[in-house]
């Protein structure tokens, strides 16, 4: 079992990716908050137009998904919980996202930087970012108009997020580790049957 630790070296059950019903994210993490799980639930400020103004709305960088820092010894009980369609994993059984994909999100967020979903690659030149609140931050490069975007992704989800960076900032990664084999691989229902 893979377990991550906090600052007082607490240790915590690893995180899984959790798929919910539509437009639940919200109301989903605060259920599983109130059943005592770590949750976490990625957000982006967007300007909304209605017909008579514009509002700044949180959205979820991830539609349809969280996370959630899972114990397995009652899976079932996560799964019951109202919003959430299924544990999300590859091969029959659910695999958890590696706590540096989780930390790479966190670090993106707390970036201040334009954050925003990004369509989910599987090619493309791998980067570690070397300078500034991003560094240590590894993606796939790419160019949008005329400035240069990093895009990380969360591989079992098979989402993407991306971040407008200074091209001065990084460098090839060649350690970077190719796509997963569960990116390849069907994704698998846990929920009940």
């Amino acid at each position: 079992m893979i377990v991550s630790t906090g600052d007082c070296g607490a240790v915590y059950p690893p995180w899984f990716g959790l798929q919910t019903k539509p437009r639940s994210e919200k109301a989903a993490a605060m259920q599983l908050e109130i059943r005592g799980y770590r949750v976490f639930l990625p957000v982006y400020r967007k300007a909304t137009k209605w017909s008579d103004r514009v509002m700044q709305l949180d959205y979820p960088l991830f539609p349809g998904y969280l996370f959630c820092g899972v114990d397995f010894t009652c899976p079932s009980r996560v799964v019951a919980t109202p919003g959430i369609v299924r544990i999300v994993g590859c091969g029959g059984h659910p695999e958890p996202i590696p706590e540096h994909e989780i930390e790479a999100i966190r670090i993106m967020l707390q970036s201040g930087l334009l954050i925003e979903p990004h369509p989910y690659l599987r090619e493309g030149e791998r980067i570690v970012i070397t300078k500034g609140p991003l560094k240590g931050i590894d993606g796939v490069v790419i160019r949008r108009k005329s400035t240069l975007t990093v895009v990380a992704s969360v591989e079992l989800l098979q989402r993407s997020l991306s971040i407008e960076f200074a091209s001065d900032t990084v460098e090839v990664n060649s350690n970077a580790g190719k796509p997963s084999l569960h990116s390849n691989l069907l994704r698998e229902d846990f929920g009940p049957s």
